[in-house]
């Protein structure tokens, strides 16, 4: 039942808030190949949500060591633009075996 709750909150909850417009302009972090836009949560504190670490385990990559991840795609794909990093990406639905989506 916590698990289900955890889910819902993390889903419904955490993802349909967004910080207040005045909080947002001195969120945006540069990291080399991308800016990011996170949300202020307190005073000091900004979660940036989604970045990627890794490349995605597509094809025959399925199950195996994460190969480092390629800044020259992200770079591109953000075509100078800054990356909302306020919401989690879609995730894979899976299912535990019981029926509850989302996993363990």
């Amino acid at each position: 039942m916590i698990t289900v709750f955890l889910l819902w909150y993390s889903t419904v909850v955490l993802q349909s808030w967004t910080p207040a417009p005045s909080l947002r302009g001195d969120t945006i972090v540069a990291i080399g190949y991308a800016q990011y836009l996170g949300n202020q949560l307190f005073e000091n504190m900004v979660a940036y949500l989604g970045i990627p670490y890794a490349e995605p385990p597509l094809g025959d990559r399925h199950f195996r060591a994460p190969l480092p991840l390629n800044t020259m795609r992200i770079e591109q794909e953000a075509g100078g633009h800054v990356v909302d990093a306020t919401r989690y990406p879609n995730f894979c639905v899976q299912s535990n075996g019981v029926g509850y989506a989302g996993g363990a």
